[in-house]
Protein backbone atom coordinates (compact mmCIF):
# COMPACT_ATOMS: atom_id res chain seq x y z
CA UNK A 1 0.00 0.00 0.00
CA UNK A 2 1.61 3.63 -1.07
CA UNK A 3 2.20 6.09 1.95
CA UNK A 4 3.42 9.47 1.44
CA UNK A 5 5.79 11.21 4.07
CA UNK A 6 7.00 15.03 4.18
CA UNK A 7 9.91 15.44 5.89
CA UNK A 8 10.56 18.74 7.16
CA UNK A 9 14.52 20.17 7.36
CA UNK A 10 15.67 21.46 11.03
CA UNK A 11 15.23 25.23 11.75
CA UNK A 12 18.43 26.99 13.45
CA UNK A 13 20.87 24.99 11.37
CA UNK A 14 23.07 24.35 8.50
CA UNK A 15 20.73 22.26 6.23
CA UNK A 16 21.94 22.98 2.82
CA UNK A 17 25.40 21.96 4.22
CA UNK A 18 24.04 18.68 5.72
CA UNK A 19 22.17 18.18 2.27
CA UNK A 20 25.71 18.39 0.44
CA UNK A 21 27.41 16.34 3.22
CA UNK A 22 24.96 13.39 2.96
CA UNK A 23 23.92 13.45 -0.13
CA UNK A 24 26.14 10.73 -1.70
CA UNK A 25 25.82 8.51 1.37
CA UNK A 26 21.58 9.71 1.01
CA UNK A 27 21.88 8.41 -2.84
CA UNK A 28 23.54 5.32 -2.16
CA UNK A 29 20.58 4.23 0.84
CA UNK A 30 18.11 5.06 -1.97
CA UNK A 31 19.69 3.07 -4.15
CA UNK A 32 18.75 -0.06 -1.29
CA UNK A 33 16.32 0.92 -1.40
CA UNK A 34 14.12 1.41 -4.22
CA UNK A 35 12.40 -1.10 -5.04
CA UNK A 36 10.09 0.40 -1.78
CA UNK A 37 9.88 3.89 -3.81
CA UNK A 38 7.22 4.77 -6.06
CA UNK A 39 8.73 8.52 -6.16
CA UNK A 40 10.62 10.74 -3.97
CA UNK A 41 13.06 14.06 -4.01
CA UNK A 42 13.20 17.47 -2.06
CA UNK A 43 10.80 20.42 -1.62
CA UNK A 44 10.50 23.92 -0.98
CA UNK A 45 8.07 24.06 2.01
CA UNK A 46 8.24 27.69 1.78
CA UNK A 47 9.63 30.82 -0.13
CA UNK A 48 13.23 30.42 0.65
CA UNK A 49 15.45 29.68 -2.02
CA UNK A 50 16.98 26.33 -0.98
CA UNK A 51 15.55 22.61 -0.31
CA UNK A 52 13.48 22.36 2.88
CA UNK A 53 12.27 19.32 3.20
CA UNK A 54 11.64 16.16 0.90
CA UNK A 55 8.64 13.97 -0.44
CA UNK A 56 8.72 10.54 -0.47
CA UNK A 57 6.19 7.97 -1.91
CA UNK A 58 6.84 4.28 -0.44
CA UNK A 59 5.41 1.24 -1.75
CA UNK A 60 5.02 -0.11 2.22
CA UNK A 61 2.86 -2.72 4.30
CA UNK A 62 2.26 -0.07 6.78
CA UNK A 63 3.26 3.73 8.06
CA UNK A 64 5.89 1.92 10.69
CA UNK A 65 7.23 0.44 8.04
CA UNK A 66 7.91 3.67 6.32
CA UNK A 67 8.93 5.15 9.46
CA UNK A 68 11.75 2.34 9.81
CA UNK A 69 12.81 2.86 5.81
CA UNK A 70 13.09 6.51 6.24
CA UNK A 71 15.26 6.41 10.10
CA UNK A 72 17.37 4.06 8.05
CA UNK A 73 18.37 7.79 5.93
CA UNK A 74 21.79 9.10 6.43
CA UNK A 75 19.69 12.42 6.18
CA UNK A 76 17.91 11.56 8.97
CA UNK A 77 20.35 9.76 11.14
CA UNK A 78 22.22 13.04 10.52
CA UNK A 79 19.58 15.10 12.02
CA UNK A 80 18.43 17.19 9.37
CA UNK A 81 14.74 15.95 9.26
CA UNK A 82 12.91 17.86 12.06
CA UNK A 83 10.10 16.61 11.55
CA UNK A 84 8.24 13.54 9.54
CA UNK A 85 4.33 12.91 8.53
CA UNK A 86 3.35 9.53 7.07
CA UNK A 87 0.16 8.98 5.59
CA UNK A 88 -1.45 6.27 4.04
CA UNK A 89 -1.93 7.58 0.23
CA UNK A 90 -4.76 6.24 -2.27
CA UNK A 91 -3.71 7.15 -5.63
CA UNK A 92 -6.88 8.31 -7.85
CA UNK A 93 -5.57 9.36 -11.09
CA UNK A 94 -2.20 10.40 -12.29
CA UNK A 95 0.16 9.66 -15.42
CA UNK A 96 2.04 7.09 -13.73
CA UNK A 97 -0.73 4.50 -12.16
Amino acid sequence: MPYVAICKDRSGCDTAEIRRSQLQPHLDYIDLVADKILAAGPLTLNESDGYNGSLYILDVDSAGDAAELLHQDPYYSSGLFADIEIAPFLPARGSWL
